[in-house]
């Protein structure tokens, strides 16, 4: 009995601070922002660090700031679990959480193959080899769970002394850095290669190839090497299934990451091509954002766009599409990444409408379920007007916002 009158006042508690809490979704919080800072400038960071944090252990930081402003938080780690979901923590700012999602905020953790010498089924077919977790160090600014957003979590800092305290909520992380930063405009192709001195060619043709289903690292356990039976693609053999691709429908939800790793030995100019096929989505367009060495290069590479195929094709990135510009990256002698990221940050504005869309609705079925009792009676008539006088002026906006949002979606695909 005692158990159970603890559990219940335990769970009115709860229900009641959520009910009566000022804390806001982050989609409310976002509509605050006047203009978004990106200055590219860091207000604090850390110094480096070594700490160890398990569940419901905390950090604290003072960070001080000359003005009211937001910020996004860059955290580097390590991850030391090996849990099928990545780590989560909480974010509390002069003691309280900025918006509801800080309250659980998904970090990333990457997976890596065991072996490259893929193990084959009685029949000869390759399969997936097993995979676990890595403890590579990761910079990771915080981000919302859905990846919706173009830019990641702000959080309000106030001018003079603030309170920062990181909960870690599963998991286990090594911290190493912790840091309040702006983004930067991303720059064009054309205007980052004229501002830049340009380096000396070294005029050597050279071909790296990378295989697709070999990846060096990757965000997700559910995205795999695929085996398929095509002759356009390689390594292919008759009679049995070779691992020759990567992704698929698995490889769809905003986020989700592949790293390769590759060696030059000679540096220089190089052209990047992806031999690709995309036949899940019919008459639209996927986009991936391309990383070389964990950085966005250039304004062209936010949106990388792989229109619908339902054959192999071979896309070499451009900056200008119309005219089929490539774009020419440098590489110095040595290893470097190229990352891919699904990116559905391009619908932002359309997420976030119908999302408005959808609560209006939802609240205008909650009020009349409450005027009719929520009972279906045909001998009954009522005037909706009567109860709802604007009704007909705020679906007129609805319709209009749906109008936007298909014209949106147009131009985007």
């Amino acid at each position: 009995m005692k158990r159970l009158f603890l559990f219940l006042l335990s769970f009115f508690v709860i229900f009641f601070s959520l009910l009566f809490s000022e804390t806001v979704e982050y989609s409310n919080y976002f509509k605050k922002i006047q203009s978004l800072p990106l200055t590219g400038e860091i207000l604090w960071e850390s110094p480096q660090l070594s700490v160890v944090i398990e569940p419901e252990k905390s950090v604290e930081f003072k960070v001080f700031s000359n003005n009211d402003g937001y910020w996004n938080l860059r955290i580097d780690y390590q991850v030391l679990s090996n849990e099928f979901f990545p780590p989560e923590l909480s974010v509390e700012i002069n003691e309280q959480f900025p918006f509801l999602e800080a309250q659980s905020i998904t970090l990333t953790q990457y997976w890596q193959y065991e072996t490259y010498d893929f193990p084959k089924n009685r029949y000869g077919d390759e399969m997936v080899p097993s995979q676990r977790t890595t403890d590579v160090p990761i910079s990771y600014v915080l981000q919302d769970s859905t990846k919706i957003y173009r830019h990641p979590l702000w959080f309000k800092l106030k001018r003079g002394e603030n309170k920062i305290k990181l909960t870690l909520k599963s998991g286990k992380i090594k911290l190493l850095k912790v840091s309040f930063e702006r983004p930067k405009s991303l720059e064009t192709y054309k205007l980052k290669i004229n501002s830049e001195s340009s380096k000396n060619n070294v005029g050597i043709e050279k071909i790296i190839k990378i295989d697709a289903e070999k990846p060096y690292l990757k965000s997700d356990n559910s995205i795999n090497s695929q085996a398929l039976r095509d002759v356009v693609i390689s390594p292919y053999d008759t009679y049995r299934l070779l691992l020759n691709a990567f992704g698929g429908s698995n490889w769809a939800y905003p986020g989700q990451s592949v790293i390769y790793k590759f060696k030059v030995d000679e540096e220089g100019y190089y052209k990047v091509a992806l031999k690709y096929k995309q036949d899940l989505k019919p008459n639209s367009v996927s986009f991936r954002t391309i990383k070389i060495d964990g950085k966005v290069l250039f304004k062209e590479l936010e949106y990388a766009k792989f229109s619908y195929t339902s054959n192999w094709e071979i896309e070499t990135l451009k900056y200008d599409t119309n005219n089929h510009s490539e774009i020419l990256f440098y590489f110095d002698k040595g290893e470097h990444t190229i990352e891919l990221v699904v990116n559905a940050s391009i619908y932002q504005d359309v997420l976030l409408g119908l999302s408005e869309i959808m609560n209006y609705i939802n609240n205008l079925a909650l009020k009349v379920k409450y005027i009719t009792g929520g009972k279906s009676n045909r001998n009954v008539e009522w005037e909706i007007r009567d109860y709802f006088p604007n009704i007909d002026s705020d679906l007129k906006k609805v319709i209009d916002k749906l109008e936007k949002i298909k014209a949106d979606i147009k131009k985007i695909n």
